[in-house]
């Protein structure tokens, strides 16, 4: 697998901090990172190494936010 195989996703989520971080993440403002969130699971970090998925799934998840760390097939 390469290093950079992982993407990040994130379940629905109404949780400011949550909105602030994906927002920075996809370079969006926090009213279009909100509208996004309102999806049933929104992909935030795409071909990222699993140290970086990893971090990223700590930081939502200490945030209470559900995530989730997916390698492709």
């Amino acid at each position: 697998m390469t290093p950079g195989a992982f993407s990040l996703v994130v379940s629905r989520t109404k949780g400011p901090q949550a909105v602030k971080i994906i927002a920075e993440i996809l370079g969006v403002s926090e009213t279009e990172a909100r509208e996004k969130c309102l999806g049933l699971g929104l992909c935030v970090a795409r071909d990222i190494s699993l140290d970086e998925a990893q971090n990223l799934l700590t930081r939502f998840r200490s945030l209470g936010a559900k995530a989730r760390i997916v390698k492709p097939m």
